[in-house]
């Protein structure tokens, strides 16, 4: 505790201590105030500590820098002004209190004003303490004693989407402590729909869009405790696993909009079966998924070893044309000799011609489809698979990425050495037939 606060207990413990109380509040701060009884005796005793702190301390209603006039009774206030953030948000400051009842106003004032955004960086939990014992205990809330600094956790998806992070904390599992949950019961049910439902209007309206789209006032709401622990639990089981919260959340509205449309008013009686019936059409949702999600993959594993296959095949037929052109060559080769045996003065200029005009053609027939026509012909279909499978089918992206490292790629690569061995051997055939028809 700083200086100021171990004058404040130095004033209690010597039985000066009036009250204290929460008395303003302002842009994520409060301030609060302690009020003591001096004597004229007492006030020169503590004269010169007051003065330490001439913004925190009222003397008579006026500044102790404003020389007020001392008397035999005084009445002394200090002041604390204390911002719920510091560096940026990235941390709670620690929070000071006389007692519960002080407690309990800074709680409605902090959870009035404090939203998911607030929370961002934050990374533990708010310290709080007491100038006389309490019986508060902090367990399963955003608060904590000096002895437990516990990290903050909030679920990512929170953090993620812009419409959760203007919705106020307090409609968050786990952040408000129990024995300060019946105070600020109605305003965390209330920011408990606002989490769950599609559209909060003039801060009394809610929309819940689901095949039977449903709205429900502030007013037709019955507020209970058990009410808010049941949502509480909802909310938990939809955004525990970031991966299928939206199908749960959908569930979940399908659901709630069925009761309410037989109910007509929302409370405890409509929450207390929310969880089961969730949990229940979540778990038949996922068996269909699952029965899907198999067809799929055996669909996507016949397709992708398809386009294997074919990627194969386009190699195999690669070497053939490699084999093809060598025997061109040998034929070219052999036909010299033949003409050379027929007629010796044609013998020299003819077969490199023919070789020369022949390995040309090839190559700026080659050029102008590209020499790697058929590998990015090939990549282009295995990108545009990506993309379309992922909605046809159950998509699998881990399993589809392993289907392509295991078998696609390996294929593709070799497909790319034969496509470039295939090009050096025709520019090595046309140099061969230029130097051959330069040197006739």
């Amino acid at each position: 505790m700083d200086t100021l606060y171990n004058l404040i207990i130095d004033l209690i413990n010597n039985n000066l201590f009036i009250k204290s109380e929460i008395v303003s509040r302002h842009n994520l701060s409060y301030t609060q105030s302690f009020y003591f009884d001096f004597s004229s005796e007492m006030f020169e005793e503590y004269k010169n500590r007051l003065a330490l702190f001439p913004d925190q301390v009222l003397v008579n209603g006026y500044g102790i820098e404003d020389d007020p006039e001392i008397e035999l009774s005084n009445d002394i206030q200090i002041s604390i002004t204390n911002n719920f953030f510091s560096d940026d948000f990235c941390r709670f400051n620690s929070f000071i209190f006389y007692d519960q009842n002080n407690f309990l106003k800074f709680s409605e004032i902090f959870f009035n004003e404090v939203k998911i955004s607030h929370l961002e960086k934050v990374k533990r939990k708010a310290e709080v303490q007491f100038l006389i014992d309490t019986n508060i205990k902090f367990e399963n809330s955003i608060f904590t004693d000096a002895n437990n600094k516990y990290e903050l956790s909030l679920p990512e998806i929170f953090l993620k989407d812009e419409y959760y992070l203007s919705i106020k904390a307090i409609s968050l599992p786990n952040i408000v402590p129990d024995m300060l949950l019946e105070s600020l019961i109605n305003r965390k049910i209330e920011s408990q729909f606002e989490l769950l439902s599609n559209h909060f209007i003039n801060n009394e309206t809610y929309i819940i869009n689901s095949d039977k789209t449903v709205s429900f006032n502030t007013k037709e709401i019955d507020y209970s405790f058990e009410l808010t622990k049941d949502l509480e639990k909802v909310i938990r089981f939809i955004f525990e696993d970031e991966r299928h919260y939206y199908d749960k959340l959908e569930i979940f509205k399908n659901i709630f909009s069925s009761y309410l449309l037989k109910m007509s008013r929302v409370g405890k009686d409509l929450s207390a079966v929310l969880l089961d019936d969730i949990k229940s059409q979540y778990s038949l949702y996922m068996s269909d998924n699952l029965d899907k999600f198999i067809k799929d993959k055996q669909v996507i594993t016949e397709k992708y070893m398809s386009f294997m296959q074919s990627v194969t095949a386009k190699t195999k037929a690669i070497y053939d044309e490699i084999q093809k052109q060598i025997l061109t060559l040998i034929g070219i080769i052999l036909t010299t000799f033949f003409i050379k045996g027929v007629e010796e003065g044609i013998s020299n200029v003819l077969p490199p011609l023919l070789g020369l005009i022949y390995s040309g053609f090839s190559i700026y027939l080659k050029y102008r489809s590209g020499w790697n026509e058929d590998s990015d012909f090939f990549v282009k279909e295995i990108d545009f698979m990506d993309k379309t499978y992922g909605n046809l089918y159950k998509f699998d992206f881990e399993y589809t990425n392993e289907l392509y490292d295991d078998y696609i790629k390996p294929q593709l690569t070799k497909l790319g050495t034969v496509e470039d061995r295939l090009k050096k051997i025709y520019i090595l055939f046309f140099l061969l037939f230029s130097l051959w028809f330069l040197a006739a």
